[in-house]
This record gives structure tokens, sequence and C-alpha cells, in this order.
């Protein structure tokens, strides 16, 4: 092979490297592009399930509190309901008594 030769060959070699330094470099600038994309895409996603999470909290707060005044409306129901059976207990055994005396 002579010195021509061998010039022609590294040359053609180093031409397809360019080449391909080319296509390479346009994929990484691609790539980069979508991972900008996606960061991007996750910071909003973030920013949405802690909106959502906020909002739920809330709810759900307001939901055991209600859940808290419910409970304690039926306890204090079953208080007076307990009263008042106790009283109507107490009622029919004076009647009974008062009609035993007749």
């Amino acid at each position: 092979m002579t010195d021509r030769e061998l010039l022609e060959f590294i040359a053609a070699k180093v031409g397809v490297l360019t080449t391909q330094m080319d296509s390479l470099t346009t994929q990484v600038n691609t790539v980069t592009a979508d991972v900008s994309e996606l960061k991007e895409s996750q910071t909003r996603t973030e920013k949405v399930v802690l909106k959502i999470e906020n909002e739920h909290g809330q709810k759900l707060d307001a939901l055991f509190d209600g859940y808290k005044q419910n409970a304690d409306s039926i306890e204090r129901l079953e208080n007076k309901v307990d009263t008042m059976s106790y009283r109507l207990d107490n009622q029919e055994i004076k009647v009974n008594v008062l009609r035993s005396v007749k």
C-alpha cells in the first residue's frame, strides 16, 4: 500500500467517524431535550399531586369532624333514651303499685 492509498484510507475512515460523531451528537441533543421535557412533566405532576393531597386532606379532616359530631350526638341521644327508659320503668312500677292498692 502506498502512502497515497494509506492517506485516502485514513481520510475515508475519518469521514465515516465524523459522520457517526454528528449522528451521535444529534441523538444526544434529542435525548437531552426529552429529559428536559420529562423533568418539566414530573414537576407539573408533583405540583398536581401536592394539590390533590392538600385538598383531600382538608376534605378528610371535615369528614372526621362530622363523624365525631355524629358520634357525640348519638351518645347524647342514647343517654336521653336511657334516662327516659328509666323514668318509664319507674312510672310503670308506680302505676302497678297504685293499681294493686285499689
